[in-house]
């Protein structure tokens, strides 16, 4: 973890951090696209995808649609679940 990384956990809460895991990344591209549409669901105020674990962290600020977020996901090519 960079100190960057270790910055952005300690600054949130960390029951605020939520995963979804997210199948059909490949790319740097793919990482960027599911931040953004992570980013622009109201409620996210910071997302981070690892690409390597498939798995999307974010942070809520307030209430986050889940629903709405996968869909968005979804719409964009890729296949979001529940992480195990």
């Amino acid at each position: 973890m960079s100190f960057f990384d270790t910055l952005r956990y300690k600054f949130f809460d960390q029951k605020n951090i939520k995963r979804l895991a997210i199948e059909g990344m490949h790319c740097a591209h793919c990482k960027k696209r599911i931040e953004t549409i992570a980013s622009e669901t109201p409620g996210i105020c910071w997302a981070e995808v690892d690409l390597a674990a498939g798995i999307l962290r974010y942070a809520e600020k307030g209430t986050v649609d889940l629903e709405s977020l996968k869909r968005a996901v979804t719409e964009a090519g890729f296949s979001p679940r529940d992480p195990a």
